[in-house]
């Protein structure tokens, strides 16, 4: 590349980076640190969908959900065993009518978490 074609402005800013290395230095790890301390102590996600959808025919039935049930918050129950034993559908039975009176606070956290730790022969622990 010839010297005609160079552009003087990237030749003078190499030439003051080149000078003045380590106050660049410097200056862009302390630049690098502000926006890590802003990114570790400022940043939060919000991932719920009532702001993606506000107002739309799918934030209607989201909300008419909530008033059926409560929140959108849903649980999964896995047992194991011989699902077709009576021995086995009796207990699910007692499993069945604990969950029933189960009763989730606002913030999800259950009343009787024991229930779900359930593995045993003996009858699932009552709320």
């Amino acid at each position: 590349m010839s010297a005609e074609r160079e552009s003087a402005f990237f030749h003078g800013w190499a030439a003051i980076v080149l000078r003045f290395r380590w106050l660049v230095l410097l200056l862009m790890l302390a630049v690098t640190g502000f926006f890590v301390y802003q990114i570790r102590t400022k940043l939060r996600f919000d991932s719920s969908v009532d702001y993606f959808a506000a107002g739309s025919e799918a934030h209607e039935v989201l909300e008419e959900f909530h008033e059926d049930f409560g929140n959108d918050t849903y649980h999964v129950v896995l047992i194991q065993g011989d699902v077709f034993s009576t021995e086995f559908l009796d207990r699910l039975r007692e499993l069945h009518e604990a969950l029933e009176d189960f009763q989730l606070d606002g913030a999800g956290a259950g009343a009787a978490p024991a229930a779900a730790d359930w593995h045993g022969d003996e009858p699932p622990p009552s709320p």
